[in-house]
């Protein structure tokens, strides 16, 4: 399944002017709000509430 709104699902995807929309948007957890909480890398992985570096399974370990 693709959320369309965390990284992971986000990784490949470009803006219709071709850039990669990882470039382009700033992914937060919807839940939290939070971009280093691990639900905005994934969508599979739960919310931690925390903006903390080094989260297991964030892409700002």
């Amino acid at each position: 399944m693709n959320c369309e709104n965390c990284r992971e699902c986000l990784r490949d995807a470009t803006t219709h002017g071709g850039w990669p929309v990882l470039a382009t948007r700033m992914v937060v957890c919807p839940t939290c709000g939070n971009k280093r909480c691990p639900h905005a890398t994934n969508h599979e992985l739960a919310c931690t509430g925390s903006n903390d570096r080094g989260q297991p399974g964030s892409d700002y370990q």
